[in-house]
């Protein structure tokens, strides 16, 4: 359900207008308006008849007969249009997103994080070793990150000058975090956190954060409610935001080999 957002703030004036800058697969519900900045809509081929432009502009149109869209672009191009790859299309993003979540759960860790206990403190990802591609991996509890009263900020030192990426490997099944704020460099940086840390919640089903989140959140078969902003991506089963999730694509260092580096192919 679409109940109002704004997206493609963060893309380029460059950006084809002609190119799709949001997609949705499914049907739509929700009275509220659609902003869609910059790009094009692609909507899935059902039902027939799912949109109708709502002015000569091209820039207002309605889908599925409740949900309004406005095109900041449609006078530059940017349309809607039906596409008949989005469903395979989709299931094949699905299918690569928790494959992608298992493989990185298996890495085997090689740093360790300190996590306060007893009385309040800092928690604190060292990046001491990283693999031959620049990989640094963590294995943490759920609860003794995002539901340990006792964290008062989240920090990640990288050490190592060799590191490329972070997988921080998440298990358990749900939390609800209101508390530790991620400070420091790396994660306070468009060019390191933002793009270079994967949060993986491999079992998680449901979340909540109401503190920001830096870095990719990764978690297939989670609902997650937003309530503060994600300075980077999200890949969840269900997504309810109240908050904006904007900031560059993961960057994935130069794989040695796959079998070394599963996740090079993505």
């Amino acid at each position: 359900m679409l109940n109002g957002a704004t997206f493609a703030t963060a893309l380029q004036n460059t950006f084809n207008p002609l190119n799709y800058s949001l997609e949705i697969n499914g049907s739509t519900t929700g009275s509220n308006t659609i902003n869609l900045n910059i790009g094009s809509l692609a909507l899935g081929p059902y039902p027939s008849n799912r949109f109708k432009k709502q002015n000569s502009g091209n820039t207002q149109y309605i889908i599925d007969g409740t949900t309004n869209i406005n095109l900041n672009q449609g006078n530059a191009g940017a349309t809607v249009q039906s596409d008949q790859t989005l469903p395979s299309r989709c299931t094949t993003m699905i299918s690569n997103i928790i494959y992608l979540s298992k493989s990185l759960s298996q890495l085997s860790p090689n740093n360790n994080v300190t996590i306060p206990s007893g009385q309040p403190g800092p928690l604190n990802f060292n990046v001491n070793n990283v693999d031959i591609n620049g990989l640094a991996i963590f294995n943490v509890s759920i609860s003794a990150v995002f539901n340990n009263n006792n964290v008062q900020q989240i920090q990640l030192n990288p050490l190592n000058f060799n590191l490329q990426l972070v997988v921080i490997n998440v298990y358990g099944t749900s939390a609800s975090w209101s508390s530790g704020n991620l400070v420091g460099n790396w994660f306070g940086s468009a060019t390191t956190g933002q793009s270079h840390t994967i949060w993986n919640f491999y079992q998680a089903t449901s979340l909540t954060f109401s503190s920001s989140m830096t870095g990719a959140v990764l978690a297939p078969y989670a609902t997650l409610t937003l309530q503060s902003n994600v300075n980077g991506i999200v890949a969840v089963n269900t997504l309810y935001a109240n908050a904006a999730v904007s900031s560059a694509l993961i960057v994935f260092p130069s794989c040695t080999t796959v079998s070394e580096f599963i996740i090079g192919q993505y």
